[in-house]
């Protein structure tokens, strides 16, 4: 399994264009993958330069229904009218980020949009044997302070995000699980758990998303002590690698490091994770220019 970062926050790689969003292209099972989008045509420009064909893409997962994760989809469709493109129903809402003095829409792009390739889910769903999409996670856990920051609108009002549109995407290949979790609004905690009591699954290899531990509305980071008790709950996963970077942020990121020390990572533009196949995999990470 091959997960190429087309779009991130930060790079290492100067010939390639950092973004405030996501969108990871995998390769896994012989399928070509996007995981997410980004917020525009960037990761058009960067799988070119990445020598990645977008057209060969066979199967799109949009993880939640904001822009930094969804507005690159009109850009992809150009380059590609065939693919699968699978999002909750729910992803379609108007959802916003309220500042200081006015809310800012940062929904999909949805008058942009051929809705003709969309595959719209409700619930949990296994697209094949090797790919399982899991929605509604458990919200008995660490829960990202930022979230209220972010409303959707319904009647006329604007109200609290449930994140009913948020998905994780469980990709296994051969005897390997890796679960994608875009922002994990719900809390990455969370999301692994619910995962691994829907599958019954003993662990899951490795986890690659963001956290929302940093609010790039209020530009604030998760306190300390909020930082400890999720990484609480991660430490009941000594077996899994956890790979972030997006709205995790760069102090919280610091923190994480210091208290999970060899089981996280940071992903960034650029970045190339590869796994064998094997039980005991290894991974490497590489920048490419």
């Amino acid at each position: 399994m091959k997960i190429i970062t087309l779009v991130e926050n930060t790079t290492s790689n100067e010939n390639l264009t950092p973004k405030h969003g996501l969108c990871l292209y995998i390769e896994a099972n012989n399928k070509k993958i996007l995981f997410d989008t980004g917020p525009d045509q960037t990761l058009i420009e960067n799988a070119r330069k990445l020598d990645i064909n977008l057209s060969e893409v066979d199967l799109v997962f949009i993880s939640h229904g904001h822009a930094d994760h969804g507005g690159g989809i009109p850009a992809f469709q150009k380059i590609n009218p065939r693919a699968r493109i699978i999002l909750s129903q729910s992803a379609m809402n108007p959802f916003y980020a309220r500042l200081l003095f006015f809310n800012k829409y940062i929904g999909l792009p949805v008058n942009e949009i051929n809705t003709s390739q969309f595959e719209f889910i409700t619930r949990d769903q296994q697209i094949d044997d090797q790919l399982h999409v899991f929605t509604r996670f458990s919200q008995n856990g660490f829960i990202p302070v930022g979230n209220q920051s972010l409303k959707t609108k319904t009647k006329g009002k604007l109200i609290e995000d449930d994140f009913s549109h948020e998905m994780a995407l469980l990709i296994r290949e051969q005897n390997t699980h890796v679960l994608l979790t875009g922002c994990s609004h719900s809390g990455v905690g969370n999301m692994v758990k619910t995962v691994l009591d829907k599958t019954g699954l003993d662990r899951i290899d490795m986890v690659v998303g963001g956290f929302h531990l940093f609010n790039p509305v209020t530009r604030k980071t998760e306190e300390q002590t909020r930082i400890q008790q999720l990484t609480g709950e991660l430490s009941a996963y000594p077996d899994t690698k956890f790979y972030t970077g997006h709205c995790t942020g760069q102090k919280a990121f610091g923190h994480l490091t210091q208290l999970m020390e060899e089981n996280i990572f940071k992903f960034q533009t650029g970045t190339r994770i590869v796994l064998s196949p094997l039980k005991q995999f290894s991974v490497t990470i590489q920048y490419r220019g």
